[in-house]
Order: C-alpha cells, then structure tokens, then sequence
C-alpha cells in the first residue's frame, strides 16, 4: 500500500485496520473510511458498499494454495503441482 501511495505522493491517514475481510467491509460499510480490496474478494461487498475498479493501479495481490499436509488426495497434488508450473512460468515472465 505504501508503494501505491507513495507513487501518487499521497499519505493515507489510517485510524483503523482490520485483519480480516469481515472486518474490513464491517467498517467500510459504518462510514468509518475506505479500502483497497481484490476484485476476487467482491462477493463479500455488502449491498450498500460502492465498488470502483483503480485504472492502472498497477498493485499485485499475493496469492496461496493450502492443502492438508498428512494425507492430501492425489487430485491436491496435482492441483498444488499445475500451481507451481504456473508460478514458475510467472517468475519466468517478470524475468524477461
């Protein structure tokens, strides 16, 4: 966030942080302030909560895969392995 800021010469004045999606739309939607937020996440936007897209924002979300570590099913396994192909083949193209 800082990074996106800064890059607008802009200085957010930050009065609450949440920890979790609930949380955070919690005081979106109490007036209490405004969030950046992933466009995958908009299924939780309450009703009365306005969403706009950022035109050339430019951020990057980090992204996980979890599974069951004792016993996870062949079909996780693969999953988690198309996932790092997928990360490699990212890594490749920011190298590039």
């Amino acid at each position: 966030m800082d990074r996106i800021f800064g890059s607008r010469a802009l200085r957010p004045r930050i009065a609450y942080e949440a920890s979790n999606t609930t949380a955070i739309m919690g005081l979106v939607a109490a007036g209490l302030g405004v969030t950046l937020y992933p466009e995958g996440l908009r299924r939780f936007k309450p009703d009365h909560v306005v969403m706009r897209e950022i035109e050339d924002c430019g951020a990057q979300i980090e992204t996980l895969v979890a599974w069951e570590r004792n016993a996870p099913a062949k079909r996780v396994l693969h999953f988690v392995e198309a996932c790092r192909r997928l990360q490699e083949q990212a890594n490749t193209l920011v190298n590039v």
